[in-house]
């Protein structure tokens, strides 16, 4: 039973971390940063330090103590990832970095990934955002499977724990995996304010401590066994 929770637990912080990531790349305004702040604490609390990615998060802890005023952090957002007079400097969306605006390859990218939602099961609503493929939508996405993952463990349902994974990797490791290195890149040359750049590092950080933990998870736990 203990570790029938402990699993449940995990997997729900990991659902907590990646809703976070998700509202963190979304247009900042008081009441967002407000609530961004508090649940970073609130997560901290169920021990972050356990996990590899923990140095990034800490730093990105950090850097919301040194935050600047919502209106400054908005103008940097807009310059980063919307329009600036260098263009748009940070497209936090998979097609900037994945797809050929020749040949079809941009609407063949979105379809793909239209179809990849629909077949998870996951209702898309992009919210503050423009397109299907932005960052936050597939953060959200991962947070999904890990709530569904959360929910199999805890009524012991092996075998929706099994497919929870399963989605989870395919989904990280086709998506969000394939280039969000990319981006955090270009946005830790692009922000001398740096709170983006904590925030891509620990996101970076978490991604790939994700597609590497995810694995594990899956040889933890067979379909038809008890979690």
């Amino acid at each position: 039973m203990d570790e029938q929770n402990e699993w449940a637990e995990a997997a729900s912080l990991r659902q907590g971390l990646y809703r976070f990531f998700a509202a963190a790349f979304l247009p900042p305004n008081e009441r967002r940063l407000q609530e961004l702040e508090l649940s970073a604490e609130y997560l901290d609390t169920y021990g972050v330090n356990r996990f590899a990615f923990a140095p990034w998060w800490f730093g990105l802890l950090d850097a919301f103590k040194d935050m600047p005023g919502a209106e400054l952090l908005h103008s940097e957002y807009v310059r980063l990832f919307l329009t600036s007079s260098d263009g748009t400097l940070c497209p936090p969306v998979e097609s900037y970095y994945r797809a050929s605006a020749e040949g079809g390859g941009l609407a063949e990218l979105l379809s793909d990934l239209e179809r990849n939602y629909r077949r998870l099961g996951v209702q898309v609503q992009p919210d503050s955002v423009e397109s299907v493929d932005h960052i936050s939508v597939q953060l959200e996405t991962m947070a999904e499977l890990c709530r569904r993952e959360a929910e199999g463990a805890s009524n012991w349902e092996s075998e929706t724990v099994h497919k929870a994974l399963h989605d989870q990797y395919e989904f990280i490791s086709q998506h969000p995996a394939a280039w969000f290195p990319r981006f955090a890149e270009r946005v830790a040359a692009a922000d001398p304010m740096r709170f983006y750049a904590r925030l891509t590092e620990a996101t970076d950080a978490y991604l790939k401590h994700e597609y590497d933990f995810i694995p594990g998870l899956t040889h933890g736990v067979s379909s038809g066994d008890k979690v």
